[in-house]
């Protein structure tokens, strides 16, 4: 099938399609009040990544300057994502059960929290360079050398780290004072600006490396390793030295021993997602639109889990759901609105991309095959996430561990890297992409 001669008999008729498919879904929005909270959230959230995707489209030039960049990207977002939507989502709950009513860096649990978001930062992003050198290598690709990626890693993610820890406070304790739901806004709201921040952080980063000779490439990555030491020796010591109980829920410990592994892993599968990228790099190169598409696409599909598993987690929480493998009409309910939720976002995330894209100069399709692929991709991909965000969310708390801390890393992991392979999938069924 040739992709140029695929129109669907004009653009015009896939718009009637999806005016008619909102209309169908307004009447059910009316007196959901969780609904209207997420898709707002969720829209703000689209308008970030299209920026961000933009963003990376122009980075053709750097992309091919320091080879394995790419690899890098999924992954950094994806850590932002986890580590600050995680963070949100522990302070929704923690809001529902009136832990906490404001920032406050006298409160231990906030100060756990502050400690922590830290700690996983500069914890993932330097390991998330050593992540992505090793797949580069398994997979026999020409990449920058480990101590380069290691530094763009760590500079890039430790810069957009420190703006959304601020940004996190603010947005749960802003959704609070104005009685909306913090676990249908938060989540949505910083893995998009955790998006938008880091692809030019990490470019940033890229630029600066590129101009510092090898010798002080060295000397600022033994420096950086050293710092990450102490900085967990200094904050684990000075916790056990005040408590006795250091694993305690809320606890810096806890947090750090429960997130840091399943981070990594679902780091891993991120980077992963990246690796396929780089390796059709040349092929979509040819399509750039659709390199416009995937931060988007990838964001939006997590976040439809995120806001599932950070509802869930607050309803184990609260004793509003029980820990079974059950599907009752409370589960029922949020999984429909999932659904909903997928069939609205992803052809606005492509109508958008297209429309900004054009602007300036990023094509490659029409809108009528950007729109039905996305969102059939799209409806794909929800399936996915909403099947991941209900078993993990009920196998974490079954097993005592919190499922604020291990849902979201794991969703937007499977997203990252389901999402790539089913929108390559999905392009190159329908002719998009050649073989």
């Amino acid at each position: 099938m040739n992709s140029d001669d695929w129109d669907f008999e004009g653009e015009g008729t896939v718009l009637d399609s999806i005016k008619g498919t909102v209309r169908n879904f307004i009447l059910y929005m009316r007196g959901q009040s969780n609904l209207k909270q997420s898709f707002g959230a969720i829209f703000l959230s689209i308008i970030t990544d299209v920026l961000a995707g933009l963003f990376l489209g122009k980075l053709e030039e750097t992309l091919l300057l320091l080879p394995g960049l790419i690899v890098l990207i999924p992954g950094a977002m994806s850590m932002r994502g986890n580590i600050f939507g995680a963070l949100g989502s522990r302070l929704g709950s923690a809001l529902h059960m009136k832990r906490i009513d404001g920032f406050d860096m006298k409160s231990k649990y906030v100060r756990n929290n502050v400690y922590s978001s830290i700690t996983l930062t500069i914890f993932t992003s330097i390991a998330l360079g050593f992540i992505a050198r090793a797949l580069l290598l398994m997979a026999g690709v020409t990449s920058a050398g480990v101590l380069h990626l290691v530094l763009v890693s760590f500079i890039g993610g430790f810069i957009s780290g420190m703006l959304l820890l601020v940004i996190t406070f603010g947005i749960a304790f802003v959704a609070e004072k104005k009685k909306w739901d913090p676990d249908n806004v938060t989540s949505p709201l910083i893995t998009a600006l955790g998006d938008f921040f880091t692809i030019p952080c990490l470019a940033f980063a890229a630029s600066f490396i590129l101009g510092v000779p090898n010798f002080y490439i060295m000397v600022m990555s033994v420096l950086l390793m050293a710092l990450a030491v102490i900085n967990l020796v200094i904050v684990f010591v000075s916790e056990s030295s005040q408590d006795a109980l250091v694993l305690r829920e809320g606890s810096y410990k806890n947090i750090v021993l429960q997130s840091v592994i399943v981070m990594l892993f679902a780091g891993t599968l991120s980077a992963m997602s990246g690796l396929f990228l780089e390796f059709n790099l040349g092929l979509l190169l040819t399509v750039p639109i659709i390199i416009t598409l995937i931060p988007a696409f990838l964001e939006e599909g997590g976040n439809i889990g995120n806001i599932l598993s950070s509802r869930m987690a607050t309803k184990l929480h609260t004793g509003q759901l029980a820990a079974k493998f059950e599907i009752d009409n409370e589960i029922k309910h949020e999984i429909v609105n999932s659904y909903i939720l997928s069939l609205m976002i992803f052809p606005i995330v492509s109508l958008l991309v297209y429309v900004f894209g054009g602007v300036i100069g990023i094509g490659g399709m029409s809108l009528a095959k950007l729109m039905f692929t996305a969102t059939i991709a799209g409806l794909i991909l929800t399936t996915i996430v909403v099947f991941v965000s209900f078993f993990v969310s009920i196998i974490a708390f079954k097993y005592k561990i919190n499922p604020d801390n291990v849902t979201i890393p794991i969703v937007t992991g499977t997203a990252d890297i389901i999402g790539v392979l089913t929108v390559l999938m999905v392009m190159e069924s329908f002719g998009v992409l050649g073989v």
